[in-house]
């Protein structure tokens, strides 16, 4: 065991990542989170956490993925140049989670410059055959790494939407050029596994910046003094953002995931892209249960296409929640649409244009 160590070690230092496996006395992985987990949750034995390190600590020396993302995590603020190499190390091994965490950093800006072209390849590497490959640890953009007991799960569980929102951003926000992202596109389908990706050209304005800070302000007011508004104390504020001459509103969707939706009177029902709505299909956001039929679109080119429509079970603007609003698919990549639906549900709405806020008078 200890010169299985040693070796392991050896191949850390070298780069290699996931050198041990198993040895001839077993499966040491399982071993050490056999022996993590006792001490880590307190299973017939006092919860200790130092003890739990230790055996985190070997882990990780040894090789296994599971524990070098945990400490990697933690090295974030003390040691940011060491976790970021840890993460680009498993990132290139194909890790999924690492892959991840590092298509945020980019587009945050977080351990690495701001870069929204690099942040997409790394997001797309980690969507690639995100149901075969599996982690034993959990991903939150939010909440960040965190360790999941028991048998390792598919990547697209394992990770919690964080992917998948990345994308849908890019997507209806058009944040990259389309030459940028047909580049990231290009470098992710020839990526090898075990190789050192190229740096790609950030975009000019780099839109991932705008795209945070905005999820920083969008937050809800107090309802309106009645110094200022005696009309309803119930009133509320919600602050807007302007995404191409048109005001947005984060939106959150039955209570999994926040996007921007366009404010718009004139559309019938609450209307999401179909790229969007079968991604949030994909995962569990909305659910086979929530489609209550279909519509027949016309085409720009005189076709024909039926898509669904269904019920969204809660939608969350600010600090309201209006359950069981209908929502339509439209057939192309575009804007998210919050029409009538939602709106209808109000005594009144309106914007204010100059506090830049939406109005909600239940």
């Amino acid at each position: 065991m200890h010169r299985l160590l040693f070796l392991c070690r050896l191949s850390v230092a070298l780069g290699i990542v996931g050198c041990a496996q198993a040895s001839a006395a077993g499966a040491p992985d399982s071993d050490l989170r056999q022996e993590f987990e006792k001490y880590y949750y307190g299973r017939g034995v006092p919860e200790n956490q130092a003890r739990a390190r230790q055996y985190l600590s070997e882990a990780a020396q040894l090789g296994f993925e599971w524990a070098i993302l945990l400490i990697a995590q933690e090295e974030e603020k003390s040691a940011p140049q060491k976790a970021l190499d840890a993460y680009l190390r498993l990132a290139r091994n194909d890790n999924c989670i690492a892959q991840v965490r590092i298509a945020d950093a980019y587009a945050a800006g977080t351990l690495v410059p701001k870069n929204l072209t690099q942040a997409y390849f790394w997001n797309l590497l980690a969507k690639a055959g995100e149901w075969s490959r599996k982690s034993n640890v959990d991903y939150d953009s939010a909440r960040g790494i965190s360790y999941s007991s028991g048998d390792a799960k598919p990547c697209g569980h394992a990770d919690h939407f964080s992917a998948d929102v990345l994308e849908i951003k890019i997507k209806t926000h058009k944040l990259l050029p389309a030459e940028l992202k047909q580049a990231a596109e290009d470098a992710a389908t020839h990526w090898v596994k075990g190789t050192v990706e190229n740096l790609l050209p950030a975009p000019a304005i780099n839109a991932a910046a705008s795209e945070v800070s905005s999820q920083k302000v969008a937050t809800t007011t107090p309802p309106i003094s009645s110094a200022v508004n005696k009309k309803s104390l119930s009133v509320v504020e919600v602050p807007l953002k302007e995404d191409s001459g048109i005001f947005v509103v984060p939106v959150e969707i039955n209570g999994a995931i926040t996007l921007d939706f366009a404010v718009d009177s004139g559309a019938g029902n609450v209307t999401i892209p179909a790229d969007v709505y079968y991604t949030l299909v994909r995962t569990g956001t909305i659910k086979d249960s929530d489609i209550t039929g279909q519509r027949t679109v016309v085409l720009a080119d005189g076709s024909q296409s039926k898509l669904p429509t269904f019920t969204i079970r809660s939608l969350r603007v600010g600090d309201k929640i209006i359950e069981n609003v209908n929502a339509s698919v439209l057939p192309l990549e575009g804007q998210l649409l919050l029409g009538q639906s939602f709106f209808a549900r109000f005594k009144s709405w309106s914007l204010d244009n100059t506090k830049r806020v939406l109005l909600l008078n239940p």
